[in-house]
């Protein structure tokens, strides 16, 4: 798999600040997805598997669901994830966006989303399973293949700057975070959704709520997440 190279503009770290997001079209090469979905297949299949490793992938991996495949700390088992994981250009715009003087890869994550009869909307914050409180923290989702049905990012601009939120690794209901929004005096903005394209990148601030939606239609949506954790130190 070949390396890639993008860097983020001011106006995106400036949107990232004001929204908790920022969606970045088409940064990974149609070339470097390929491998990439081979390598997650391969660590779901795996992992689906009593007891089963991918490549001797270590132990501590979850197994995925049948609902929703989730795999972690994938890239020693795999050379393709290994490059995606320790990218540069991931990493600078990881460090960009924290604005931290340093920044640690935290972990990565293997998806694959798939519909669900009655699934309501599940509005989370995606630190409330990583370890500690760092408000900073952020992750990069990004999308590895295409499809012609319907695949969406749901966000709650702004709802970031509650930072963790209590109880919030149970579903919250829309009205209650705009709720606590309007009571800690920041602006209420309605939901964005986001439409997921083969190749994005979307850098997401662990604070903010959001959640994902498919039709029954579409295959499952495969993903691989990076989780970022700034240093305590602020870039000067």
């Amino acid at each position: 798999m070949k390396n890639f190279e993008f860097a983020l503009n001011a106006e995106e770290v400036l949107n990232y600040e004001r929204q908790g997001f920022v969606v970045c079209p088409s940064m990974i090469p149609t070339s470097t997805l390929d491998p990439l979905c081979g390598a997650l297949d391969k660590a779901l299949s795996a992992g689906r598997q009593p007891g089963g490793s991918a490549d001797g992938e270590a132990s501590s991996r979850r197994p995925a669901t049948p609902r929703t495949g989730a795999l972690q700390n994938l890239w020693s088992a795999s050379p393709d994830l290994t490059k995606i994981a320790f990218n540069q250009s991931m990493s600078e715009a990881a460090l960009a966006l924290s604005r931290s003087a340093e920044i640690q890869l935290l972990g990565d994550k293997a998806i694959s989303y798939r519909w669900r009869a009655n699934r309501e909307a599940d509005w989370r914050q995606d630190m409330s399973s990583w370890p500690g409180e760092h408000f900073r923290a952020l992750s990069a989702w990004i999308v590895l293949d295409a499809s012609p049905h319907y695949r969406r990012f749901h966000f709650i601009p702004g709802s970031h700057k509650l930072r963790q939120v209590e109880g919030s690794r149970a579903r919250t209901a829309l009205g209650n975070i705009l709720a606590r929004m309007y009571a800690e005096g920041f602006s209420m903005s309605q939901p964005v959704e986001v439409e997921a394209t083969a190749g994005m990148v979307l850098f997401c601030n662990g604070c903010v709520f959001s959640h994902l939606s498919v039709d029954r239609q579409g295959t499952p949506w495969r993903m691989y997440k990076l989780i970022y954790l700034p240093g305590s130190r602020e870039k000067d």
